[in-house]
């Protein structure tokens, strides 16, 4: 677990900026800035590509479950988490959560709920 609490930051530019892997338990609360030029906290949460394939060649077999939209969403989902052009993939995740919510194919929740941590 990574807990940033309590801090406060004064003139100053970014208090923190860090990168955390997708499965990582991040906790961020009680801090104050005040006459910042930056953010107070920076977190980039990035998905590592070896459990990222991984995971992929779990799903793959079932995406045949998937029609139309649901398809189109989720193909939507592991472009992004698998573009290195976008550094930031913690809106991605959340879709994705999402997505396991509401599939019908068990396996498919059962594979994202897994991943996802």
């Amino acid at each position: 677990m990574i807990t940033i609490k309590g801090n406060t930051a004064i003139n100053c530019g970014t208090l923190l900026k860090m990168d955390a892997p997708h499965t990582a338990n991040v906790v961020i609360e009680d801090n104050r800035g005040f006459n910042l030029s930056g953010e107070l906290i920076n977190l980039t949460v990035f998905v590592d590509p070896g459990k990222l394939n991984s995971f992929l060649a779990e799903v793959k077999p079932h995406m045949q479950d998937l029609k139309g939209e649901q398809l189109a969403a989720f193909q939507s989902i592991v472009e992004t988490l698998s573009n290195p052009a976008a550094p930031d993939k913690s809106g991605a995740l959340a879709q994705l959560a999402e997505f396991g919510k509401s599939v019908a194919s068990g396996v498919l929740a059962t594979a994202i709920a897994t991943f996802l941590g």
